[in-house]
């Protein structure tokens, strides 16, 4: 069952992204790097971007996030995120500099528990989100999102996070 939403969310995201005006260029691609205030993680990814006209595109994020958690020095958590998010930017209508952003995605999330005996517990979820963003084009090539995200429970608390990215088109 969850290879077949992974898989149709897939799907669905390659659709929208080569749903772009071809007249207004090509699919153009960024990696980024960031740190989410989800349990202080840091953040990795890949961007597709489809531009739809000359000041806004549709974009592809797959992302991995990755953090671990020590408790009374006998017991590790590993937490795992993996978010596919597809996000309509558009940019502003004077030099181009600035966008916002607005979208959502599946996010999975995977926890692992290691007891220093060795036992190990593993659970995972499925999660449908929505983000929005601000961003800032520092050059052609580079440049740096805030983006804040809410994608329910999870662990009995809210997975609302801020995220900081930086990144580089190439």
């Amino acid at each position: 069952m969850h290879k077949a939403k992974f898989l149709i969310a897939i799907i669905l995201g390659f659709f929208f992204s080569f749903a772009g005006e071809k007249s207004e260029g090509s699919l153009s691609y960024a990696g980024k790097l960031g740190y989410s205030s989800a349990y202080d993680s840091l953040l990795v990814g890949l961007d597709i971007y489809s531009p739809t006209s000359s000041d806004s595109s549709f974009v592809i994020s797959l992302e991995y996030l990755h953090w671990t958690n020590k408790r009374l020095a006998v017991v590790e958590d590993k937490y795992t995120g993996v978010p596919l998010l597809l996000t309509f930017q558009k940019s502003s209508p004077n030099e181009g500099t600035a966008y916002f952003g607005i979208g959502g995605g599946i996010y999975y999330w995977e926890k692992e528990t290691e007891v220093l005996g060795g036992t190990v517990q593993s659970e995972s979820k499925w999660k449908t989100g929505f983000h929005i963003l601000l961003g800032l084009r520092l050059s052609p090539k580079i440049f740096s999102e805030f983006r804040w995200s809410t994608v329910g429970k999870f662990e009995d608390s809210d997975s609302g996070s801020f995220t900081f990215i930086l990144g580089v088109k190439f």
